[in-house]
């Protein structure tokens, strides 16, 4: 991997390993047509899209919170700092805070 290059955290490798699952499998169940799509998605190369995030919670059985765990929990704190900035408590309630 280049060095700076960003990988997402995500525990699709693991539910899939958990569930004895191929690659070749998934990306059947997942109607694509290479693993390496499913590959980039494991190792945090990329993200998958909404669609194929729907997909593969169907696919694993699990809510698609825990597939992203980290994730969400890091958009979750950003969130909150974010709303701590707002001036107005009326924003805060909103969610409409300017970017800061």
């Amino acid at each position: 991997m280049p060095k700076g290059k960003k990988r997402y955290r995500s525990n699709l490798l693991l539910y899939r390993l958990r569930l004895k699952f191929s690659q070749k499998e998934v990306v059947a169940l997942l109607e694509e047509r290479s693993v390496q799509l499913l590959s980039r998605y494991e190792s945090g190369l990329c993200r998958p899209n909404l669609g194929a995030a729907v997909k593969l919670a169907a696919i694993y059985c699990v809510p698609m919170d825990f597939l992203f765990q980290q994730e969400l929990a890091k958009a979750q704190k950003r969130i909150r700092i974010l709303k701590g900035r707002c001036k107005s408590t009326a924003l805060k309630k909103e969610g409409s805070c300017r970017k800061y």
